[in-house]
């Protein structure tokens, strides 16, 4: 009995250090610090349970997407030499389905999202010290780009929804205290999204937060709050305070395709097209996106000449093969892979949405937190359609943290409910 207890401790020491490992990882998305460390915790947290722990379908369809992705690259005859480069690094990748051993209650994820919040708010910090220098006079340009932040508003706006997550949290638990502080760090990151001035990352945040909105209230009340939103909305916008608002010009501006950001956008999202149809199966090397690109550049010149007042700024972007839109990148650099890619992060919005009213009657803490992940995913899907967010590494790291919550709360309430969830 002794030697059987002694097991049964050892194991809780093992998914002790399983979950530091998830914790180190969940702090350092904002960071390019080697993510090594973490994955090691896992493995080793993981050790005890690998003989009877199963992947579930939607573990095992991303399993296939990893592993399919040196295939067809091995295919596309241009890159064969990096096969084995990416198959080393598939490991990087082994928190998907080895984290939801150790997050295998709604406390633990709440941990998670604990020091989710936590480094953003630290990152909202480096932001404010940096804006501080500058005296917050960013002249036409965003923080992200002077700063060298990289995409951070973008994936501040799609983790905001872990932050939301706490706070229905704790007003489902009645910490009013908690539920207080909760409420202002929430504003806080939404502050700085607001600061940062991308328009991606203020769809980011409306669009999941409507959705959610939409799946909770009444749709009476529903209706009325829309027809008042739109009349008060209207009269606002009338007003030279908000004429002469440059977060509110900043955004309307998105409608604007004859702007240059757009506009290059649109252009390059055509080209993809058109290269996607061409090589449909196996998709293009790096220099094959570059130089399809390019080749559509200067076979349409004539044209393009019309819309932008110079090639250069769209020939540079082409040169780094980035078209705006993981979607359009994923069917060029993948070829139909890239299309069972896409489906495969739809699918997991449609799962777990179909979870949300599956347990919407009994609002409890899964509900709020599934409707958390479910605002993480649709943000990031938001994000997708105005940046590479799959070559990216912080916007990555935080579609991927969307998708593991989900799992790990797909295995919990299957445990709890059974298999009809």
């Amino acid at each position: 009995m002794k030697f059987l207890e002694k097991i049964k401790n050892s194991k809780e020491y093992f998914l002790f250090l399983g979950y530091i490992g998830v914790c180190y990882l969940s702090a350092i998305i904002f960071t390019f610090q080697r993510s090594n460390l973490g994955i090691v915790l896992l493995i080793i947290g993981a050790l005890p349970f690998l003989k009877g722990y199963r992947l579930d379908k939607n573990q095992k369809l991303m399993l296939a997407f990893f592993l399919l992705v040196p295939l067809f690259q091995y295919f596309n005859l241009d890159e064969r030499e990096i096969v084995f480069k990416e198959l080393r690094k598939l490991y990087k990748f082994f928190p998907i389905f080895l984290t939801p051993l150790f997050l295998n209650t709604t406390e633990k994820i709440k941990g998670i999202f604990i020091v989710v919040t936590i480094s953003i708010l630290f990152n909202c910090g480096k932001i404010f010290l940096y804006l501080k220098s500058v005296n917050f006079k960013l002249a036409g340009y965003t923080y992200d780009g002077l700063a060298n932040l990289g995409y951070t508003s973008h994936t501040m706006a799609g983790l905001s929804f872990v932050a939301l997550g706490l706070v229905l949290y704790f007003w489902l638990k009645k910490k009013n205290i908690l539920l207080v502080i909760s409420s202002v760090v929430y504003l806080i990151i939404i502050y700085f999204v607001i600061l940062g001035q991308r328009r991606g990352a203020y769809l980011a945040i409306l669009i999941p937060l409507i959705a959610i909105l939409i799946i909770n209230i009444n749709k009476k009340i529903l209706l009325y709050g829309i027809l008042i939103g739109i009349l008060g909305l209207g009269i606002v916008s009338k007003t030279d305070y908000l004429k002469n608002n440059v977060y509110y010009k900043r955004f309307v501006s998105i409608k604007n395709v004859k702007e240059s950001s757009p506009a290059i956008r649109l252009i390059l999202w055509k080209a993809s097209i058109e290269m996607y149809k061409k090589n449909p199966i196996v998709g293009y090397s790096e220099e094959g996106i570059r130089q399809g690109y390019l080749n559509y550049i200067e076979k349409n010149e004539k044209e393009l000449s019309k819309i932008l007042p110079s090639l250069e700024g769209i020939k540079k972007i082409a040169y780094d093969r980035n078209p705006h839109n993981m979607y359009m990148r994923s069917l060029v650099d993948m070829g139909i892979l890239g299309v069972y890619f896409i489906g495969l992060i739809f699918y997991f919005l449609y799962e777990n949405l179909r979870l949300i009213f599956l347990v919407r009657e009994e609002r409890n803490i899964e509900y709020v937190m599934l409707l958390s992940s479910f605002g993480i995913i649709l943000s990031f899907v938001v994000i997708s359609l105005t940046e590479s967010v799959w070559e990216t590494h912080n916007m990555r790291e935080g579609l991927l943290f969307g998708i593991i919550i989900y799992f790990s709360l797909r295995r919990i309430i299957k445990n709890k409910y059974g298999e009809k969830k």
